[in-house]
């Protein structure tokens, strides 16, 4: 890319028309980038398109409505394990009986007597 590669006039009416909210401070970072990339990667057949395509890209991060996040999953912890398990030891008429399966504990839906019967 020649150092001196500064948009012209007919680049910068494509610009408010194509990118509207593009201007000298990506042209900046366009040329940043591209005067740092070594080798063939850094060779283009056209560099008024290559810049083109870099500020319609920046125009669009832009323009694109945010991404909406997803609530982060609550995770049980030791201590939420611990007390479930000494609440239902605290619980003499619970009716379900608790199998260690993997690291979990679940109810299998049996009637407890002390026989497993």
């Amino acid at each position: 890319m020649p150092e001196d590669f500064t948009p012209t006039e007919e680049m910068k009416a494509w610009a408010r028309e194509n990118a509207p909210t593009c201007g000298m401070r990506d042209h900046e970072a366009f040329m940043d980038f591209w005067l740092s990339v070594p080798g063939a990667k850094a060779r283009k057949v056209d560099w008024v398109r290559t810049w083109k395509n870099w500020m319609r890209r920046e125009h669009d991060k832009r323009a694109a409505p945010p991404t909406p996040r997803r609530a982060p999953q609550q995770r049980t912890t030791t201590t939420d394990k611990v007390n479930g398990w000494l609440a239902l030891a605290d619980n003499p008429t619970a009716t379900d009986v608790l199998e260690l399966e993997g690291t979990e504990w679940h109810t299998t839906g049996t009637s407890t007597n002390g026989l497993g019967a």
